[in-house]
């Protein structure tokens, strides 16, 4: 009797001891968390205060500092998971320095930590490999792709990384080496399906097959891959958006309008209470417009709004769907009063800044033009009070601007367009926008040298950020070609 009861005085002891070193390692897992969190929160911060006092523009010391603030987090919590995401923004770092040899150490350390982490060590990898493609060495950044299909090969990157590789080598214009990745890339998908045969990824691996189909312009065969998931995995996912994938083949490569909107209808039928529902009617909505089917467009931009009544976004493009399709019928009076419905109950959006420049436009369509030059003069009007009102936020001041200008040419005052977009550029210097649509104008207006010139402007003006000097000066190789 004593025996046993010193025997469950010793197991309930051992519980007690194993419970309490539980709870310790919990507490400790605990505290590094919350500590690594404080740090990176910190780092961040600084970061950002540092950023914004250089207005983006950063010393080789400042990139080193902003490092600094990121090593704490590495340094005191090294195998915590935010101390990978501290290390991947200072490889970026020494990125931006071009000191690809300290980037590379650094993501090195990150794949050592931890490789036992998929998503961090394929995206370590995959940084790695971005790092060897910016220096030129695309082998070794295959290399590193390889790594990612070998080692974690049902990742999202394991999945991507033969899509990757087979779209560098179409990049690069390469036909031979585009076929052998594309057959790469078919062995590899088909070898997954039938590793895993009996598992839920295989509708998964299937849909990376179909898209390498697609990126090879191999769309039949893409579509029958879709087909098979839709008929064979119908409550999976990748059934819904195989779907979609159908239909924007449909539409955007195989320019086949009706086989595009049976397969949205298709979907909505299948799957009603979908989260992306909305979206697909709407864009459905748009197809019978396009179709000219407008009993069907009109049925649907209408359920959308009274289906959606507060997805103000939705509505609106809805309203928008509507007008057009009363247009395409000439019926003035709905045109107007959705018109007038927009302007009052979406006041201070992009589309309501539209609708005097759409009224003026109308009724030039059905040929009334001395009621579309009153509704021109009306529409400069409103859009020159409206660039004058300081509740207008920049972001509708462009807006109001591209349609002040459209008008002004409309009314043949077109160095009253060009005045409107050179006050804007100089009172918004820091945004490029203005110059960009002045050179447009300039170049629908024919004026090749005056464009030309803007372009030049742009390049003067900002010679910080290269892809502005390096989209100006393709259109100024583009347009000296023309003259």
């Amino acid at each position: 009797m004593f025996s046993k009861l010193m025997k469950k005085i010793l197991y309930y002891q051992n519980s007690l001891l194993f419970l309490i070193l539980v709870l310790f390692l919990l507490c400790a897992c605990s505290d590094n968390r919350y500590g690594a969190e404080k740090l990176y929160w910190q780092a961040e911060r600084k970061g950002e205060r540092l950023i914004k006092d250089k207005e983006g523009k950063l010393s080789e010391e400042d990139y080193k500092e902003i490092i600094s603030y990121y090593q704490k987090v590495v340094d005191k919590f090294p195998l915590e998971p935010l101390s990978a995401k501290a290390q991947f923004v200072i490889a970026n770092n020494y990125i931006s320095l071009k000191q690809f040899d300290k980037a590379q150490e650094v993501i090195n350390s990150i794949i050592h930590n931890f490789s036992n982490s998929p998503d961090i060590a394929t995206q370590a990898y995959f940084a790695l490999g971005n790092i060897f493609e910016r220096e030129g060495n695309w082998q070794k950044a295959e290399d590193e792709y390889e790594k990612i299909m070998d080692m974690y090969p049902l990742t999202n990157l394991g999945l991507n990384m033969p899509i990757y590789v087979l779209q560098h080598y179409q990049r690069i214009k390469d036909k031979g080496k585009e076929d052998k990745a594309y057959e790469k890339a078919i062995r590899r998908y088909k070898s997954l399906i039938e590793e895993y045969s009996d598992t839920r990824m295989v509708p998964v691996i299937k849909d990376y097959l179909a898209l390498v189909h697609f990126e090879e312009g191999k769309y039949q065969e893409a579509l029958a891959i879709w087909d098979s998931i839709i008929s064979d995995y119908p409550n999976t996912p990748q059934a819904g958006l195989g779907l979609l994938k159908k239909a924007e083949v449909y539409l955007n490569r195989l320019n086949d309008l009706p086989k595009a909107i049976s397969s949205y209808e298709e979907f909505i039928k299948r799957y009603p209470h979908s989260s992306d529902l909305a979206k697909v009617e709407y864009s459905l909505a748009l197809l019978y417009f396009r179709n000219n089917n407008l009993d069907k467009a009109k049925e649907l931009f209408s359920s959308l709004i009274d289906k959606y009544p507060k997805d103000k976004k939705l509505s609106l493009k809805a309203y928008l769907g509507l007008s057009y399709c009363y247009r395409k019928e000439l019926n003035t009076d709905k045109v107007m009063e959705i018109y007038t419905k927009i302007k009052k109950d979406y006041p201070k959006t992009k589309e309501a800044v539209a609708i005097p420049f759409l009224i003026a436009q109308y009724y030039w369509q059905i040929n009334l033009d001395t009621k579309a030059e009153e509704a021109i003069v009306n529409a400069i009007i409103e859009y020159e009070k409206l660039l004058n009102d300081s509740s207008i936020d920049e972001r509708l001041i462009r807006e109001v601007a591209n349609f002040l200008a459209l008008s002004y040419i409309k009314h043949k005052d077109i160095d009253k367009a060009i005045k409107c977009l050179r006050d804007l550029a100089d009172k918004y210097p820091k945004n490029p926008i203005y110059l960009f649509d002045l050179a447009n104008l300039f170049r629908n207006l024919n004026s090749l040298d005056k464009a030309i010139s803007i372009y030049k402007e742009i390049i003067e003006r900002y010679p910080e950020n290269k892809l502005i000097a390096k989209l100006c000066e393709r259109e100024i190789s583009i347009l000296e070609k023309k003259r």
